[in-house]
C-alpha cells in the first residue's frame, strides 16, 4: 500500500509540534510562537543590522496597522527597543531588548540541539534531496498563490 506523501508531511509536522512542545516544557523553555516568535527569530538573524518596522512588515508580509500594534505589543512585553534612527529620525529601529537577546541565545541552543536529535541517523545525502522537496512544494505554493491573486 502507497502513501499519500503529502499526508504523510502533515501527520510529520504535527507530530513535531507535539514534541517540540513537549521537549520545550520539559526543558522550562518558554517557546514564542506566532508573529511575535517570527520577529524575535528575525532581529536575532539580523542583529548587525539596522532592522526598521518597515522591514518587519515586508518580512511578516502584514500591513502598516498591524506590525504597529505587534510592535507596541513587543515593546510593552519587554522583548523589543524601538528608538529613531540616528540617520532619519522619522525611522525606527527596531533591535532585541538585553533579556530578548538572553532568551534568544537559549532558544538557539535549544533548536541546535533538537534539530541534531532530530536528524540523527540520516545521512545528509537523503536530508538534502527532503530539503529539493520542500523547497519546490514551496515554489508550486507560490504559483498557486499567484494564480489566485489574478
Amino acid at each position: 500500500m502507497t502513501t499519500d506523501p503529502l499526508q504523510e508531511f502533515k501527520r510529520l509536522a504535527h507530530k513535531m509540534g507535539s514534541v517540540v512542545h513537549s521537549v520545550a516544557k520539559n526543558a522550562d523553555m518558554d517557546l514564542l510562537g506566532g508573529p511575535q516568535g517570527h520577529v524575535l527569530h528575525y532581529l536575532a538573524l539580523h542583529q548587525d543590522k539596522e532592522i526598521f518596522i518597515k522591514d518587519i512588515e515586508h518580512h511578516l508580509k502584514i500591513s502598516k496597522s498591524v506590525a504597529s500594534n505587534l510592535i507596541k505589543r513587543m515593546e510593552k512585553n519587554g522583548f523589543i527597543v524601538v528608538e529613531p534612527s540616528k540617520v532619519d529620525k522619522r525611522k525606527k529601529i527596531v533591535r532585541l531588548s538585553d533579556s530578548a537577546k538572553e532568551k534568544s541565545k537559549k532558544m538557539s541552543d535549544f533548536w541546535g540541539d533538537l534539530r541534531q536529535q532530530l536528524v540523527a541517523g540520516i545521512a545528509p545525502e537523503d536530508l538534502a534531496v527532503f530539503s529539493k522537496v520542500i523547497q519546490e512544494l514551496h515554489q508550486n505554493l507560490e504559483k498557486i498563490e499567484q494564480k489566485e491573486k489574478e
